[in-house]
């Protein structure tokens, strides 16, 4: 749903061009873990390449998974959750019946064909009604805007999904579906579960319950959650929501949520019928798939949801609950991640610690830094405003300077020569002010910028009248330098590789305007 334009060294790219691969531009979407982004504001994405790779490789084996449990299960097998990780994939898929060892491994020779085949991985935007109509596979409970992106693995498998993808099955390289031993029924066997962990998830699979009541209770009763990610160190909670969330709304869910914690309500759970449970207004939640008997989950005097998970005893067992992050994912679905337990108290005493170092350093209370801040901000941009008169006035004093060089070609003024600025738009503005300056004639400035050429053409309009065209200047001297470029008849730009032929290519400005003028 993002539009607009970004403007780079190369010139203008589409916003819906930003997943295409560029070797200069990232656009980033979604929610950032520190500090802020401002729109205009320049920013440096570094992504961890390797973890991104296998990320993408177990990403893509989701859906051949989810086409071999088709192919051997049955069409009706649909995908009922996911996690994809570095090292591991976890896939849910809905079956009334187990799965054999014979299944697997048919479901596992599958997908191992396929990446044998080592297909191409599409991706093609489309309107999400277009998308189903043509055998799209939208998955479980997603909230999906009207335009879609399709993923297909031509001849296999073809599924609504915005994440990342290897560019071929090939990538993903051996697949294992990991089972050890089997358990039959009637035999002794001995499980171990790590308990430290089993307590990290219980206590974040508690809280999404929290959260989710909490949140309705700040931005209204029709908030729902859209999906959620459960795991030791943190809880990822979806909902949905037509308007962004205020840092006041985060405070007043974040107040609700830890106020229950220090109540330390029991969590209780029975066994009902779906309809029963459903009457007494336990909560049935995003598109999940329920039979005839269920679990209740009750925080009593709070909140009552339908859940088979693991859950704490009592609420006071979660320990303090810390929003992280917050932001739109989706067209009307939104993001929160946070923290409990160890993991919020950690990062609360980490933010104190950096509150109380930008306090030493502000040489204010901690009290006073975001006033303190907005006391620098606000004499940064009176410096930035001086700068930019300073800039000015420099800039005319240069622009005079360059006015004496021009040279009449035919009775024509004309003005060819390097300019000292910093970026393309000072030299835009550098050459407004000389073409107003020098009222009929032609401009050319060159310029190196980050180490390669960039030259500007400008052409008043009684000259274009008489033949004399931007666009005409600078494919020839573009050429030169070893570049292309292009524009209006009064307006162009150019850029190049060879920054050592910048004065050739002004000083063939002369001849270039003067066999336009006569052609």
């Amino acid at each position: 749903g993002d539009t607009g334009w970004i403007r780079t060294d190369t010139g203008l790219i589409n916003v819906d061009d930003a997943f295409k691969p560029t070797p200069d531009v990232h656009v980033h979407r979604g929610a950032v873990a520190e500090g802020f982004v401002r729109s205009g504001e320049p920013a440096r994405a570094e992504i961890d390449a390797e973890r991104r790779a296998a990320i993408r490789r177990n990403h893509t084996a989701t859906h051949l998974l989810h086409r071999a449990l088709r192919s051997v299960l049955g069409e009706e097998t649909r995908q009922a959750g996911s996690l994809v990780a570095p090292d591991r994939l976890r896939f849910d898929f809905t079956s009334l019946e187990g799965v054999t060892a014979h299944q697997l491994h048919q479901v596992a020779a599958i997908v191992n064909h396929e990446i044998t085949r080592n297909v191409p991985v599409t991706t093609e935007i489309k309107g999400y009604q277009t998308a189903v109509e043509e055998g799209a596979m939208a998955l479980f409970g997603e909230k999906y805007g009207d335009v879609v992106r399709v993923v297909e693995i031509p001849g296999f498998s073809r599924e609504l999904c915005g994440g990342t993808h290897v560019r071929a099955t090939g990538e993903i390289g051996p697949f294992l579906i990991v089972a050890e031993g089997f358990v039959r029924s009637g035999e002794p066997a001995r499980a171990e579960i790590d308990a430290e962990r089993r307590a990290a998830i219980r206590r974040n699979h508690t809280a999404t319950h929290l959260l989710h009541r909490a949140l309705r209770s700040v931005l209204g009763e029709e908030t729902r959650q859209a999906g959620s990610l459960v795991a030791p160190a943190r809880l990822r909670f979806d909902f949905t929501s037509l308007e962004g969330v205020t840092a006041h709304q985060l405070h007043q869910v974040a107040a609700i949520f830890n106020h229950e914690i220090t109540r330390n309500v029991p969590v209780r759970t029975e066994i009902k019928g779906y309809q029963t449970a459903v009457e007494e207004v336990a909560m049935a939640l995003f598109g999940e798939m329920y039979r005839d008997v269920v679990r209740v989950v009750e925080i009593r005097g709070f909140s009552q949801e339908l859940c088979g998970g693991t859950h704490v005893r009592a609420t006071g067992e979660i320990g303090p609950f810390l929003i992280v992050t917050e932001g739109s994912v989706a067209a009307g679905v939104r993001r929160i991640e946070a923290v409990t337990g160890d993991a919020a108290v950690e990062r609360m005493l980490t933010q104190q610690q950096l509150l109380e170092e930008s306090a030493r350093a502000l040489r204010v209370a901690w009290s006073e830094v975001p006033e303190q801040l907005d006391v620098l901000q606000e004499r940064i941009r009176g410096l930035e405003r001086e700068t930019e008169r300073l800039r000015g006035q420099l800039a005319a004093a240069r622009a005079g300077d360059l006015l004496e060089r021009a040279v009449d070609v035919n009775g024509r003024r004309v003005l060819a020569a390097r300019a000292d600025v910093d970026g393309k738009d000072a030299l835009r503005q550098m050459g407004d002010r000389l073409r107003d300056r020098l009222g009929s004639g032609v401009v050319v400035l060159g310029a190196v910028i980050d180490g390669r050429p960039s030259l500007l053409a400008m052409v008043t309009p009684d000259l274009v009248a008489q033949g004399v065209k931007a666009g005409d200047i600078v494919r020839e001297t573009a050429a030169i330098v070893d570049g292309r470029g292009g524009g209006r008849a009064e307006l162009a730009e150019a850029g190049g590789k060879d920054a050592a032929k910048l004065d050739a290519a002004l000083a063939a400005v002369a001849g270039i305007v003067e066999r336009g003028a006569s052609a």
